[in-house]
């Protein structure tokens, strides 16, 4: 049993992951949309499009892993990535194929980073399978009294 519970402490407790993304001043936003070109010229290729409001995390300078954040490494986060935009989906669905008319207000650098799950988000299912194995081998372990 004690198995069990070190196994839900592991899952629920050290759970982070490396998402990318697009980084537009201290905001991270990592809800993918699609890609987009342009016809007048201001940018060549194709660029990602991030859902402005979908999932985003805020920049952590302090150097401590906080959930639900992106922690800066040394202070400073890179901004070294490839072009890429953040516009709400419908902005994004108004272009036709994914041609912009003009170059989208919203821009940043393509990112990876790694970020530590928010307290309750991806959790719940495997802390409910966890406790509910555990309920269910104590109960059986034990005469029901009614």
């Amino acid at each position: 049993m004690k198995f069990l519970f070190f196994i839900a402490l592991a899952v629920i407790g050290f759970n982070a992951q490396a998402t990318n993304g697009c980084l537009v001043g201290n905001t991270f936003y990592t809800s993918y949309i699609g890609m987009v070109t342009t016809t007048n010229g201001s940018f060549t290729g194709s660029k990602t499009v991030w859902d402005s409001q979908g999932s985003q995390h805020a920049i952590n300078y302090s150097g401590s892993n906080i959930a639900c954040q992106v922690t800066a490494p040394n202070g400073s986060i890179p901004r070294d990535g490839a072009l890429c935009f953040v516009m709400p989906r419908s902005q994004y669905n108004s272009y036709p194929n994914g041609v912009a008319p003009n170059y989208p207000s919203m821009n940043g650098t393509q990112q990876n980073f790694t970020i530590y799950n928010c307290p309750v988000d991806g959790f719940l299912t495997p802390a409910v399978l966890i406790f509910g194995v555990i309920g269910f081998v104590k109960l059986r372990n034990r005469a029901l009294v009614f």
